[in-house]
This record gives C-alpha cells, structure tokens and sequence, in this order.
C-alpha cells in the first residue's frame, strides 16, 4: 500500500520534448558594420561532441574530461546553437556583437574563454557562472569528451523571455571567441557532473523521465513502472533524470560522487535498490530525503521484465549547487530526478522541509 498519492505535473512538463525544437529562430551580427568577420550560422537540434565551434575555424566543442560535465552533462545534446566567427573576438565588450531571436522562453548557455578576464557583460546583465568548463578541440583531432582539448571556456546560463535579444563582444584578440545554445526553461537542473573521475560520465535528460528510459550510462538497464502502480499515476513522469553509472555504486557513501546544479527550486527524488534498503545514505537524509513509499521496477535486460525494484524518496532543494556521495552498496546504483514543482505542490513540500529541520534542531 503506497502512503502518497501526487497531483501530475503541468501538460507543459509532462511531455517530455516540451520546447525543445527550434528554440533560437534568428541569428544576426549587429557588431560588425564593415564586414570583417564571417557572418554567425544557426544549428538547430545540432549541439553535441565535437561539433564545428566557429565558422572561421576548425575548432569543435568538446566536454573537458576529467571531473567536468561532458555536453550530456550540460543537458545540451541535440539543443540549438549558433557558430560565431572566432576572428570575432575582438568585437567591442561594450556594445551588441550578436542578435538572437527565441520563440518562447529558454535557458541560453554561453561558452567564454577561460584564460582572460571575463567580460564585464556577465556579472551586469546576470549570466549565471556554473563553476564548469567546455573543452574547445582546436585541431578537431579528438574524439569524445577529454580528447584533443587545447582550451577551456567557463560555462555561464541566463534565462530569456521569447524575443529578440542581443549579447556584447569579448573585447579581447588572441584567444577564443564564446559561443551559445538553448534549451527548455521548463527544466530544473543546469548540469551534472561526476565527481569522482572513475566512471562513466553520467548525462542529463532534461523532461525525459518516463517508463522505459535508460537507467545508467554503463547499462542497459530501464526504469519501468510496476502493474497498476505507473510513473504516470505517481505524477514523476517528465522529471529531468540524471543517468548515474552503475559500476560507481561501489563508491563510499563518505565520498562526493556527484554534484548538480539546480537552476530553480525543484521536487528532488532519489531512486534507491530496495536491496539496499537499510544502506540508505546518511548524506540524502541530511537533504531531507524521505520514503515516499512508491516504487518503481527495473528492467535489467531492457527486455520487457521487472527483475529488481526501488523505492523513491523525495525532498524540496532550493536553486543551488549539491553534491551527493556514493551508494556503497551492491545492488544497483541510484538515480536522480528533478522537476520545477507546481506553485501549490512547492509551498507544501517547503513546509514539510521546514519542519523537518525544526524537528532536528529540537
């Protein structure tokens, strides 16, 4: 018998390629009145590993390797962007280099040379830094994240209205010009990325939640929901999912495996083997983690069976940045999900948070 019963989300949320096609509809270079540089070309659904960066160059961009979030990481695989001239660069820091048109409101990621101070524009204009890095191949010798990186560009996101907008130069010669991609605002999380470095990297599905989605990274294991009790009735389906790695369930439950950006408050669930089910974490506890007392079935052969179960636990994180440790168990590893709650559904789940940290503190 299942102890809660939750409201579905928005029709918006719930599908999951909700604004996610053709999102920048217009590209124009507004800096540039005597043609010195090569006019920006817009991509639509075209982002991912090692896609041609500029238009004047044979640059790609790479996810950094390492500790850094790969393009899945971001949740920008398959998302519009827009390659910019990198001779643009010098372009004036104190005036419009580009205007972008988008057809409803989006989350704008901005890729910015590393290695000079940063334009001024940012901090003004409220460019979100993620404390990440994008890799730029320089040579477009290498494949996949951590493979032929010569430079890095801080990521930085903003939200933007539908519209026509504009973003200034780098004001700066001799390094890399930034580029730029959308995704949906309806999304919560702004990336992930692992922590611990031995893995297989894990990878964000922004609204993707739902039966039959890819589990692990390193599987192929789906998530499916059990008869008569589905993901659909439990209200979760279209959540943003973050696939973990299987084989990283081993790590210490004392050890940071990965962290998240949240770019809004979100309802924040864990998926935990319910073999594992007296190994829960102390680490989720400390973010409020609760049983909700629904579970969800796993298909381990991706071959129409349910061979384990987990159950869900549910917590309110505000927008911010969280690290959660490893598993340390053998079962198999958890997993993430993440949604920008209903206004009514947040103010009870806020609540909830608030007394349960009066209760501790009692």
């Amino acid at each position: 018998m299942k102890s809660l019963r939750y409201l579905p989300l928005a029709a918006a949320v719930l599908c999951p390629t909700a604004g996610m096609s053709a999102l920048i509809t217009t590209v124009t270079e507004v800096g540039d009145p005597g043609g010195s540089y090569a006019d920006p070309v817009l991509v639509q659904g075209g982002f991912g590993e090692d896609v041609d960066a500029f238009t004047d160059r044979t640059h790609e961009w790479n996810g950094s390797g390492g500790a850094q979030p790969t393009v899945a990481g971001y949740g920008l695989q398959g998302a519009d962007y827009v390659r910019t001239a990198n001779d643009a660069r010098a372009a004036s820091a104190a005036a419009p280099l580009y205007e972008f048109g988008l057809s409803q409101p989006a989350y704008v990621y901005t890729f910015v040379d590393s290695r000079p101070a940063q334009p001024q524009w940012l901090a003004d204009e409220g460019w979100q830094a993620l404390g990440t890095t994008l890799g730029v191949d320089e040579g477009g010798d290498g494949v996949g994240p951590g493979a032929g990186i010569n430079n890095n560009s801080n990521v930085y996101v903003k939200r933007f209205e539908a519209g026509t907008h504009s973003i200034n130069g780098m004001g700066t010669g001799g390094i890399n010009n930034y580029g730029f991609a959308a995704t949906t605002w309806q999304s919560a999380v702004g990336s992930v990325r692992d922590l611990a470095t031995t893995n297989a990297a894990p990878a964000l599905q922004r609204l993707g939640f739902g039966d039959n989605i890819e589990a692990y990274t390193d599987r192929v294991h789906q998530w499916v929901s059990n008869p008569g009790d589905t993901i659909s009735d439990f209200g979760i389906a279209g959540f943003d999912y973050i696939q973990t790695a299987n084989d990283a369930k081993s790590t210490s439950q004392a050890t940071d495996l990965y962290e998240v950006t949240l770019l809004s408050n979100a309802r924040s669930l864990i998926f935990w083997d319910d073999r594992s089910a007296g190994s829960f974490p102390q680490w989720a506890l400390d973010l409020g983690f609760a049983d909700t007392g629904f579970n969800i079935g796993i298909d381990e052969g991706a071959d129409g069976s349910i061979n384990q179960q987990s159950s869900v636990y549910e917590t309110f994180l505000t927008a911010g940045t969280y690290r959660f440790g490893g598993a340390g168990i053998g079962g198999n590893n958890y997993g993430l999900a993440f949604a920008i709650p209903e206004p009514s559904r947040a103010l009870f789940l806020l609540v909830g948070a608030l007394g349960l940290a009066l209760r501790r503190r009692r």
